[in-house]
């Protein structure tokens, strides 16, 4: 992990996701989503988010807004050429 360009930022990087992915496709499995916090922000993917999922072929995303204690999924999607997340319900339970 490194600090991204703002102070209250992490990432991951793209040699370590894509490690990580090879690891688990050497076993035959498959990557199907990933989950993060947004610590001041919405459960609402943004650009970073965006280029992360099709980087790393990620088909979904679940994200939590750590202020709001919401969680959300996200499928991306490909429409005309261009890529976009779609909601997908979620059912939390305790």
């Amino acid at each position: 992990m490194f600090r991204a360009q703002f102070k209250h930022r992490y990432a991951t990087r793209l040699k370590e996701s894509r490690k990580a992915v090879e690891g688990i496709e050497a076993e035959g499995m498959m990557l199907m989503g990933s989950f993060h916090s947004h610590p001041i922000g919405y459960a609402k993917p943004g650009k970073g988010d965006l280029q992360y999922a099709i980087r790393s072929n990620v088909k979904f995303l679940l994200i939590y807004d750590v202020c709001g204690r919401d969680a959300k999924l996200w499928r991306l999607k490909r429409t005309r050429g261009k890529y976009g997340f779609c909601s997908e319900r979620l059912r939390l339970t305790n």
